[in-house]
């Protein structure tokens, strides 16, 4: 189909019109477009305007004008629809290829009017326009990444960038410094506290006075965005966007941020992200810390190899029945308080009775890292070399790409290049999957060198070694269990109702020990603490 063909006067059109931001840019599109219907005598029939809308930010299913404009073609009231630019519909070349098969099945081309005299939109199918329209995303992805650079030169300078202040702090535009809120930072502090004892955020909100976030309750996710945030360390973080989708591959900036005074220290916040990234990693939920099951998720079955379950058999406040540790394969059952106490026991015993000192301990886990840091620089190594013959891949794909372009344009022609540029997202996906890999290799490498190899970081847990059982709270334990223990392996023995043999597997090359367990034994006896095994 020509353009003269369906240029005539007194033909139906149909103007699709948006913006995301500017609203001048919408009143460019709707004048231009009176320009056009004036300038070739033909009839705007109807607007389809979506204004304050982000073609890349709102799927097509979600833009409620353009979707009516596609439901109005089967009315036939227009003829052809015109478009300022092609940008103006979709971003994203599938959706454009979409927009263009949908309109092209129903016999309703796209006119695009920037320019004087105006152009035909290409066919769905078209290579040529094809290639056009991944050129033009690639462009708008440019511009947007020349955007946030130039935000994040004043995020790496410790510039704040704006927006609300975190909860506990006022800012001053013109000092550009942040002041505390005392009754809100109490509360800050609160969260923190709780949580490096051990609390998830869920339990944390609970425990909160009501309506004491800004005339609000505490919610899980508004105690999570407060752990999350760097500012209350007094750092600033650039680059991704909380709980986002659009997050993975972004470069993370952390840098001290001008005019703020921290309330926690950089490790304390630290420690809290690697306690919630285990957390998530691991799908744990909210009682993981603050369970009373201390090897709850690391205590298996030996004869079934299978995790144990807990059960709370317990009635009228703990007067009757145990907590349990249940095999639902093969019916063992381990009474929680009287198990857990030995394997406690075992584990205080098994580190001091190697008279291991902490700082012996401390450079056992800093050669177990060290050894972790060597691993992951190898992987990256064979990651970028990987990468490295797929980008050799890349460009000769677009010499050729290049070459068959200027050649007679024909069907063989057309195939090539299809085929090609197919190949070349191929590869280019598997660069970008090589480019997250090395990134969380990356991010690992630098966690062990600011976080886990640190000493202030384990001096916390390794002390609940020195105190006495009765002090250290059931969270404490929790979390010392899930830092040193790999896990804790049981072993009915045959023809005996209450026996078992254990293996104790710790962590950083940290003593393993096997024992025996006599449950009737432990039942009868009376409980002991660290201080009676000193």
């Amino acid at each position: 189909m020509e353009l003269n063909d369906i240029l005539k006067p007194g033909s139906r059109c149909a103007f699709y019109g948006r913006h995301s931001t500017d609203k001048q840019d919408m009143l460019l599109q709707i004048d231009r477009a009176a320009e056009f219907a004036k300038n070739y005598d033909v009839a705007i029939v109807k607007k389809y305007l979506d204004p304050g809308v982000s073609a890349t930010k709102k799927p097509l299913s979600k833009r409620q004008n353009l979707n009516e404009l596609i439901d109005d073609l089967s009315k036939d009231i227009f003829d052809f629809v015109i478009v300022y630019k092609m940008d103006r519909m979709a971003r994203d070349i599938i959706e454009i290829e979409e927009i263009r098969s949908i309109l092209f099945a129903t016999g309703k081309p796209i006119v695009i009017i920037d320019k004087n005299p105006p152009t035909l939109d290409e066919e769905p199918g078209d290579i040529f326009g094809f290639i056009k329209s991944a050129l033009a995303q690639f462009e708008v992805i440019q511009n947007r990444e020349r955007t946030r650079e130039k935000a994040a030169v004043g995020a790496k300078r410790g510039m704040f960038q704006g927006g609300k202040p975190p909860f506990g702090y006022t800012y001053d535009k013109k000092t550009k410094r942040f002041s505390q809120i005392p009754e809100e930072i109490l509360l800050v502090k609160s969260i923190f506290d709780k949580y490096l004892q051990g609390l998830g955020c869920r339990k944390i909100a609970k425990e909160l006075q009501g309506k004491s976030y800004r005339g609000k309750d505490w919610t899980r996710d508004k105690v999570e965005r407060i752990i999350k945030n760097p500012k209350y360390a007094g750092y600033n973080l650039w680059g991704k966007r909380y709980n986002h989708i659009d997050n993975r591959g972004k470069e993370e900036v952390i840098v001290p941020l001008e005019g703020i005074e921290p309330i926690i220290t950089k490790l304390e916040w630290d420690r809290c992200q690697e306690q919630m990234k285990f957390r998530s990693q691991n799908d744990i939920d909210p009682k993981y810390y603050s369970t009373n099951y201390l090897f709850r998720g690391i205590i298996y079955c030996f004869n079934c190899n299978s995790d144990l379950s807990i059960s709370n058999q317990e009635t009228e406040g703990g007067k009757f029945g145990h907590k349990l540790y249940i095999c639902e394969s093969c019916k063992s059952r381990l009474k929680s308080e009287f198990f857990d106490r030995v394997v406690q026991n075992k584990i205080r015993t098994s580190i001091i009775g190697h008279n291991y000192k902490i700082s012996e301990i401390l450079n056992k886990l800093q050669k177990s890292f060290n050894e972790e840091i060597q691993t992951l620089q190898e992987n990256i190594k064979r990651a970028e070399e990987g990468k490295g013959q797929y980008l050799i891949k890349i460009n000769e794909i677009d010499l050729k790409i290049r070459r068959f372009s200027t050649l007679q344009f024909n069907e063989v022609n057309r195939s090539l290049i299809e085929s090609f540029t197919l190949y070349r997202i191929d590869l280019q996906s598997k660069c970008d999957l090589l480019d997250q890999q090395i990134d969380s290799f990356v991010k690992r490498i630098d966690r062990i060198n600011e976080v886990l190899l640190q000493e202030q970081y384990w001096i916390p847990v390794l002390h609940s070694f020195e105190k006495p059982r009765d002090t250290v709270t059931n969270s404490e334990w929790r979390l010392l269990v899930t830092e040193i223990v790999e896990s804790v392996l049981i072993e009915k023995k045959p023809k005996k109702i209450s026996q078992y043999k254990v293996e104790l597997k710790l962590k950083y090359d940290l003593p393993s020990t096997t024992f025996t367990y006599n449950e009737e034994n432990e039942t009868s006896r009376k409980q002991l603490s660290f201080a009676d095994l000193i």
